[in-house]
């Protein structure tokens, strides 16, 4: 039920994807914001090294393992524009590519750099990057635009066209997704009233109870068809295609459109 119309379900969220995109909002505030808040978590858990590189431990807040849970999803969303080049040369996501820790090509440990270290002038110090990282990743590093030296670096929320972070995009960027199928669309349309559609929604998910649904909890319960001139089993197809009422009722509406029913399971019949 809770995926969009049009992937198959209802159009209900999990609590635990809304959750998910709280927590994700948290790490952007702690991240970009300027904040009492943001200081004080950086001054407790990250005096020794960088938020991006830090790992859960056991000593940890609820709070603060809530948002390393949430950092592997929400970060790679994360760009930022550099202008003062303060932020990390090694962990901040400033190329698009992710931390740059990642592609290190030596042993030893990446230290502390700033992306204002390799900038000489107004232009990127190859000669020193290419000490540091393999050609590809320099030729990308190229190409990445300096901006004003007088404004802040600006962070981006790349899964919004404007840039800014909103749960809207956060929860479209984080949610499990299925392929869309043509058939929700026909279901789901502002002249259907919701409960005929939730009732065409049950019916092709086989969600109604029917017998053949329900007979593993009620065992006892009459197994054949009651509406029929000669009953079968209650089915789901039996009780809307197949049935003596339900056939009567295709037979007369699709000879009044213009339309076979002959051999079709429910869900071309929708799509007719």
């Amino acid at each position: 039920m809770c995926y969009p119309q049009n992937e198959g379900g209802t159009g209900f969220k999990r609590v635990e994807d809304i959750c998910r995109v709280f927590a994700a909002k948290r790490w952007w505030r702690m991240r970009t914001g300027d904040n009492l808040w943001s200081q004080l978590m950086m001054a407790k858990y990250c005096q020794r090294g960088h938020v991006v590189a830090r790992k859960v431990q056991g000593n940890h807040s609820f709070i603060w393992k809530e948002l390393l849970r949430i950092k592997a999803e929400s970060e790679p969303h994360i760009l930022w524009k550099i202008n003062e080049a303060q932020i990390s040369f090694w962990w901040d996501n400033w190329t698009g590519i992710g931390p740059l820790a990642l592609y290190h090509h030596t042993d030893n440990n990446p230290g502390n750099l700033n992306v204002a270290d390799i900038i000489d002038g107004d232009k990127w110090d190859m000669e020193y990057i290419n000490n540091l990282l393999p050609p590809d990743i320099c030729h990308i590093i190229q190409r990445v635009e300096i901006g004003s030296r007088n404004k802040k670096d600006q962070p981006i929320w790349t899964h919004n066209s404007s840039g800014e972070f909103t749960c809207a995009s956060a929860y479209q960027s984080l949610r499990k997704k299925i392929p869309e199928i043509p058939i929700w669309k026909c279901i789901w349309k502002n002249g259907i009233p919701f409960k005929m559609a939730f009732i065409i929604w049950r019916a092709i998910k086989k969600k109604l109870p029917m017998y053949d649904r329900i007979k593993k909890y009620a065992r006892s319960a009459d197994p054949m068809c009651i509406c029929c001139d000669h009953p079968e089993e209650e089915t789901i197809c039996h009780v809307l295609i197949n049935g003596d009422m339900a056939s009567k009722g295709w037979n007369y509406f699709g000879n009044y459109m213009g339309v076979s029913m002959q051999n079709q399971n429910i869900q071309a019949r929708i799509l007719n």
